[in-house]
């Protein structure tokens, strides 16, 4: 990553019930593949933590992540996710590289606190 500001989203998804867990990943899939390939994209990943279904991507600009915000499979994915559960997303920005520890930081801390280590070591 260069010192020009990169913008980070990273989103924490509760699914309703473990059942749907086929139907989301049927959606969030293709999404993720566009998003690795998309203009703009520096990274893209997700993985389980904690009981959610989390997403982290690293985005060149806002504009970038916007544009693939729209994008046709991204906008089914988050149609579906009306029934399909809920979960909040964190934005920052960074000029250094982000880590899955670092990010997953900022959304504890912006979302479930008490899940914090820094709020766990107090």
């Amino acid at each position: 990553m260069s010192s020009k500001p990169h913008l980070v989203a990273i989103g924490g998804f509760r699914l309703r019930s473990p059942l749907l867990a086929p139907a989301f990943f049927w959606f969030a899939a293709p999404a993720l593949s566009d998003a690795r390939n998309a203009p703009g994209c520096v990274m893209a990943d997700a993985r389980a933590v904690y009981g959610r279904q989390f997403s982290l991507s690293v985005w060149e600009s806002p504009a970038a992540m916007r544009a693939y915000a729209g994008s046709p499979r991204h906008a089914r994915a988050m149609r579906a996710a009306s029934w399909l559960g809920s979960g909040p997303f964190a934005h920052f920005a960074t000029t250094e590289p982000v880590t899955w520890e670092e990010a997953l930081e900022v959304w504890r801390m912006a979302h479930e606190p008490a899940l914090s280590p820094a709020a766990r070591a107090r």
